[in-house]
């Protein structure tokens, strides 16, 4: 879900934006500047700071929701869900 209700759509064009979202390109300029720090920061890291163990924890439980939720769907559409991650 993204900031507005046509964000990453067809209708999410550089003039919606410039006139009602962000005429300035102010919050498009924060987030860019934010982005990239993270980025650079990661680059120049020696040691990624992740926790991988939790990280594939967080994603059984995301697809155990997925297959509550939607399981029976997407059988019909010959999706396997059964593999799991830890």
């Amino acid at each position: 879900m993204g900031s507005y209700p046509v964000y990453h759509s067809v209708y999410e064009t550089f003039e919606l934006v410039k006139k009602f979202v962000d005429p300035d390109f102010t919050y498009h300029l924060a987030v860019s500047q934010v982005w990239g720090e993270a980025a650079r920061k990661l680059a120049d890291s020696q040691i990624l700071p992740f926790d991988f163990q939790q990280y594939a924890k967080d994603l059984e439980e995301k697809r155990k929701t997925l297959v509550e939720n939607y399981g029976v769907r997407m059988e019909k559409h010959n999706i396997d869900l059964s593999k799991t991650f830890c």
